[in-house]
């Protein structure tokens, strides 16, 4: 295992926010008219009209037209006044309309705090993360494991977009910032060779955790913005384990600095 400690920038770009539109209703109306005419030489009539609406989205039933025809029943012919010329006319329509309408609501959606890159996949997100109790300083967390189960083993690049964040990833080659939000954050690359990149001096205080237990090859970390009041935890290195050497000005081009082997 080795673990480099340079001093470089952010490696990663902070990401976007996003929106949604949703919801749409449903108005149904129905109208039933029957008309009953008396006709002589006056010209007399009479109409029972009965119209509903309904805008629960559900089925109409026949109660107007129903209602109609009960009106209907009361209307009585008018005597015409030549014998033999009086005439009824009755007439119905019924129609049906059904109105969609769409009304835009925007979806109040949990700030972004997290935007991450999966490189073999060349695609990218951005997440709220959940809620972290229990950590001073720390309120949001994005664990892979939990979060996105899928990529436990993908190579990430995540990058906090607010402060007080706590980021862990899994078993791949990983990118971890905090660059550009400061604050009081943990980054956790997991196992393989990582590079965790801190906040500027004077932002926030960070600790790093670099996890060498069970390597099944060399591993090569990388800490970038590691100043005075930050911490590394290094897993797997213990009183017993083989003899560590410190050496300077190792590691990968533009991101060389004091090494632990």
């Amino acid at each position: 295992m080795a673990l480099s400690i340079p001093d470089i920038g952010n490696v990663i770009p902070p990401g976007a926010d996003t929106q949604s539109f949703e919801s749409v209703g449903v108005v149904k109306t129905q109208q039933n008219t029957n008309t009953q005419t008396n006709i002589d030489n006056n010209t007399s009539s009479q109409t029972a009209t009965n119209t509903r609406s309904d805008s629960t989205g559900g089925e109409l039933t026949d109660d107007a037209a129903a209602a109609v025809a009960n009106n209907l029943e009361n209307l009585a012919p008018i005597t015409s006044q030549t014998p033999g010329t009086s005439s009824i006319t009755e007439t119905s329509s019924s129609s049906q309309t059904n109105i969609n309408t769409v009304t835009p609501v925007i979806t109040a959606e949990p700030p972004m705090k997290f935007l991450i890159a999966d490189t073999l996949a060349n695609s990218s997100y951005a997440a709220g993360g959940t809620a972290c109790t229990g950590l001073a300083g720390v309120s949001s967390q994005y664990v892979v494991q939990t979060d996105n189960p899928t990529l436990t083993a993908a190579n990430l690049n995540i990058t906090a977009l607010a402060p007080g964040v706590f980021i862990h990833t899994g078993s791949g080659i990983d990118a971890i910032s905090v660059a550009s939000v400061g604050g009081t954050n943990i980054l956790d690359g997991g196992t393989n060779s990582n590079f965790l990149v801190g906040g500027a001096a004077g932002s926030g205080t960070d600790t790093f955790f670099v996890d060498a237990r069970g390597a099944g090859s060399d591993i090569w970390s990388t800490i970038s913005g590691f100043h005075a009041g930050d911490a590394v935890t290094l897993f797997g290195i213990t009183p017993a384990s083989k003899a560590v050497a410190w050496v300077d000005n190792e590691g990968a081009p533009g991101a060389t600095g004091l090494t632990l082997h």
